[in-house]
Order: C-alpha cells, then sequence, then structure tokens
C-alpha cells in the first residue's frame, strides 16, 4: 500500500506459467495452492454451477493461447462461490487443523481468472451459519454488486444465494471477501485476476495471497480483539501454506502479484537483492520504478504487481520474507532455481503495461472539497445517524464531524449521506489523523489519485485503498463516476475489531 509519502505498502498468491503462444502458460507451484475457478458460456442454469462446484478443484485457468483468451473474453464467466465452514492445517500436515470459514470451506478461495471486458457471474449460496456478502475489492462494478451490507445490498442469510453481475473493466490484480464483521478473519476472501488484452512479456505470473493467522496451541483462532503489533498474530502463510516453493531459472522475468489479506498488518516484503519492478499498484498500471532494497511495504487490502529478474543460479533459492516486526523476518515463499538458464544479460526496464479506461486527467478546480476526522473521536456505542449531507458539489466543506459507523452494527437505519455529488462530478477528499492509531482507507467503487500535500498536483499511480498514518493527512481525488451509494471504510492497525465506516452518494 502507499501512504501519503508515497512510500510502498503491499501483498497476493496464485501459479506460475510458461510462455505459449504468446501468453504464459499454466504451470502449477503446489497442488491445491489455489483453486482456479472455470469459465463457461453464457447460461445462468444449475448444471453450469454444478459443474463449476465440482471442477473449481481441479481445473488451472491461468491464461493459455491467444485464442483462447479471446475466447474466454467473449464468453460470460460463470462461478460458484459457498461460503462455508472448512479445516485447514495452517501449521502444516501433521500438525492440529484450524476451524475457518472459506469459499468452498478452503482458504483463500477459488481464484477468479478473466479477461478485461468479460462478463462475469458469481453465484454466493451461503452454506454457513451467519449472513454475509461479497465485496469485490478494487473492481469498478455497479453499486448494487458492491456488497456493501445494508447499503447497497440486503445480507444473504444462511440458506440463501445471491447473483453478483458485472464487467471486468479493468485488468489487473483484485481479490473479493465477505463484508460483515470478522468474517475476513476467520478466512472468506479470495484473488480476482484480470488479464490484459494484450500478452505481458513475462515468463511466468505467480499469485500469492499473504494472511497471518492468530492461533492458540491447539491450532484455533484467537478472538480477533488483539492487535497485529502485540505479536498475537505470528502464523504467516502464502495462499494458505507456509514457505511455498516456487520454481524458477535464472534470466527468467516473473510477474509477482502480491495481495495482503491480512486484517490489519503492514507487510513489509523483501526479495533477497533481486531486481523487481513495481508495475501497478491496486491493480492499476504505474510506470515502472524498481523497489528500493528489493523490498514492498503492503498495507491490508492493498495489492502490488512486481516484475522480479531471477539471477541466482541452479540449486539456489531466492527467499520472500516478510519483516513480521521486532527484528524477526519469516519466510513465506521461495524461489527454487532449477535447469538451466532461459536467458543471457540483463532485460532491461519493462514497458508499462496496458492502461484501463481511467480519465488521463482530473480537472479539480470546480471540484467537490471534503474532510473527514479519522480517530479524532471513540466510535458510538449504538449507530450514529447523525452525518452531514452536502447539496452543493462546488462546496468546500472543512467540517470534521464525521459519524463513522462499526461495522458489526450495521443496520439498514444508516441514515444521510456524509455527502451528494453529481455523477462526473470531480471530489477531494482529505483524511486528518490527528491521532496516535494509523488508519487503513478504502473507498469502494472508485479508484483515486494521491495529491500532493502542498497542492493539488498526484502521484503518478492509482489507488483504491490508503494508509494514513499517526498525526497525518492525506488527500486523494477521483471523478465520481458511477452512480450509487459507496461506502468509504476505515480500519485501525492497532486495534482490528475497530472497522467502521462512512458513505456518500453519486446521482
Amino acid at each position: 500500500m502507499f501512504g501519503p509519502s508515497g512510500a510502498a505498502y503491499n501483498m497476493c498468491v496464485e501459479t506460475s506459467t510458461r510462455k505459449m503462444g504468446g501468453h504464459a502458460r499454466p504451470r502449477n507451484v503446489d497442488p491445491g495452492a489455489a483453486m482456479k475457478v472455470p469459465f463457461f458460456q453464457k447460461s445462468l442454469t444449475r448444471r453450469a454451477f454444478v459443474s463449476a462446484a465440482s471442477l473449481s478443484a481441479t481445473v488451472t485457468i491461468l491464461g493459455g493461447s491467444r485464442a483462447v483468451s479471446q475466447a474466454m473474453a467473449q464468453a460470460e464467466a460463470i462461478a460458484e462461490l459457498r461460503a462455508k465452514a472448512g479445516s485447514v492445517r495452517l501449521r502444516g500436515p501433521q500438525q492440529p487443523a484450524t476451524n475457518i470459514m472459506g469459499y468452498g470451506g478452503t482458504v483463500p478461495g477459488p481464484t477468479v481468472r478473466l479477461r478485461r471486458g468479460q462478463e462475469f457471474t458469481a453465484r454466493l449460496i451461503n452454506d454457513g451459519a451467519e449472513p454475509t456478502t461479497i465485496h469485490w475489492h478494487g473492481l469498478r462494478v455497479p453499486n448494487a454488486m458492491d456488497g456493501t451490507p445494508y447499503l447497497t445490498q440486503l445480507p444473504v442469510a444462511p440458506v440463501q444465494s445471491f447473483d453478483y453481475r458485472f464487467v471486468a473493466k479493468d485488468a489487473g490484480t483484485f481479490w473479493y471477501h465477505a463484508a460483515l464483521a470478522g468474517q475476513l478473519a476467520r478466512g472468506l476472501y479470495g484473488p480476482v485476476i484480470v488479464d490484459e488484452s494484450e500478452p505481458v512479456d513475462v515468463d511466468h505470473d505467480v499469485l500469492l495471497v499473504l494472511d497471518d493467522w492468530n492461533l492458540d496451541d491447539n491450532g484455533s483462532l484467537r478472538d480477533i480483539g488483539g492487535s497485529a503489533a502485540s505479536g498475537q498474530h505470528f502464523l504467516f502463510t502464502a495462499n494458505g501454506l507456509r514457505d511455498l516453493a516456487i520454481p524458477a531459472r535464472r534470466g527468467e522475468r516473473i510477474r509477482l502479484r502480491l495481495i495482503n489479506a491480512t486484517v490489519n498488518r503492514l507487510l513489509p516484503v523483501s526479495l533477497s537483492n533481486q531486481t523487481a519492478w513495481v508495475v501497478a499498484i491496486d491493480g492499476q498500471p504505474a510506470e515502472p520504478f524498481i523497489a528500493r532494497d528489493s523490498q514492498v511495504v503492503i498495507a491490508p487490502g492493498n495489492r502490488i504487481d512486481l516484475f522480479v529478474d531471477i539471477a541466482e543460479d541452479v540449486g539456489d533459492t531466492v527467499p520472500i520474507v516478510i519483516d513480521s516486526g521486532g527484528g524477526q523476518s519469516v519466510q513465506i515463499a521461495r524461489f527454487a532455481i532449477e535447469g538451466g538458464a532461459s536467458r543471457n544479460g540483463s532485460r532491461g526496464a519493462p514497458k508499462s503495461l496496458p492502461q484501463n479506461p481511467l480519465p488521463s486527467r482530473i480537472d479539480l478546480r470546480n471540484a467537490l472539497r471534503v474532510q473527514l476526522a479519522l480517530g479524532a473521536a471513540p466510535l458510538p456505542a449504538k449507530p450514529s445517524v447523525e452525518r452531514k449531507k452536502i447539496s452543493n458539489p462546488k462546496t468546500n466543506n472543512q467540517g470534521t464531524n464525521v459519524s463513522w459507523m462499526p461495522m458489526d452494527q450495521l443496520s439498514s437505519s444508516l441514515g444521510a449521506p456524509l455527502f451528494s455529488v453529481r455523477k462526473d462530478q470531480p471530489v477531494v477528499l482529505t483524511f486528518a489523523n490527528p491521532g496516535d492509531q494509523a488508519y487503513v482507507i478504502h473507498v469502494h467503487g472508485h479508484t483515486f489519485r494521491l495529491l500532493d500535500n502542498l497542492d493539488d498536483g498526484w502521484k503518478p499511480f492509482w489507488l483504491d485503498t490508503l494508509l494514513v498514518g499517526p498525526q497525518q493527512t492525506a488527500r486523494i481525488a477521483f471523478v465520481a463516476d458511477l452512480t450509487g451509494k459507496w461506502a468509504i471504510e476505515r480500519r485501525s492497525l492497532s486495534e482490528p475489531s475497530r472497522e467502521s465506516l462512512t458513505w456518500f452518494e453519486v446521482s
């Protein structure tokens, strides 16, 4: 993730690929490490969903030939995602099992792989014991498909189902997860990969979904109330596994997609002195730059795509390490170098990834400007519905009295929006954090620019999730181009149970 200073933070897991017909060809990293959702022609029948359920654990779709990719772009993808209880051995095959909630009873859930412009339908079936929804984190979807409970839809009750339908507007690395309080921490999440329309010049495509787990000696999940900073969350996984081995060869360029699926932990990820180019942040292409000291720091919810140039010889390993705090580090995966060199010499700087359909500039002269306070006051014991509504889109609002609704107290009584804005109106939000806690902010339905502190210039990348550090102020700008009711989430890095939201309306 990236904070106000532009410092990098982010992370994710999947499989590697070898070129075939201009695309990277599937190559399994580990059986069952990441399940792939199969694709079907447009037909939302029960037979199709039953077929999807039976194949999801065995079918791997990581790319393929250009002809196959073009066919995928034309066909509608259909997937079934069952929220259900499961049991996984996070510490290893001989260790006590952990009871989780997952899509298909696994963690992470099935990888949804699409192509830009492809239609997609996901049927959420709730086989669990409590209501749930799915939020498509970073994807610009219609408001009714956003998955925010009580704001864009009612929660899906046990035994019930809900169909999410949208077109994948943007290529990139995204993810889906439960939106009700406490469910993400129990494993209800999975990755979404949207491929570019044209082949990307890499040898393999590797996805890592990173998480931490707060377990007792019996393997049971502890209460979410502990802080990541306290050291209670001590087990780190990549794709639900420990120390995942990824085969590679000297000279290969690997696209490494990282997703931070933790509730409240910054993940400093290092790649042992390999040249690592940052090519995308939060799914959106960035002008490639080399990660300083081969490290990126990823905030909860953020994603980073790296091009990693392997420089080691046969028999060597390239550790992928997380700094877990207090001078401790944990190896969560490694590139295992095998075979002969794939090529000699340096690959040079990579080309930028194809741009997604986002505005080339944002005219901020007539922007609606709203200031929000983070951590200025404790959360209310009961949900508050006192909110400030701004009817004039050109008004500068300097009020900081925002009513943040606790996520575990959401109901149909969400009150009035923090502000209202006309469609296609530019918006500037200022997040002022006078306290001692860091917060992660996620804006639903929109991708934004991080503005400079002194003027309206912006950083050369797009985001959908932002870290605001203690006693810092951050400003973002976006075009309100999707109508509906959109949430702004706030999550404390010090108190994982302290999740809350406010919302705005675009009409």
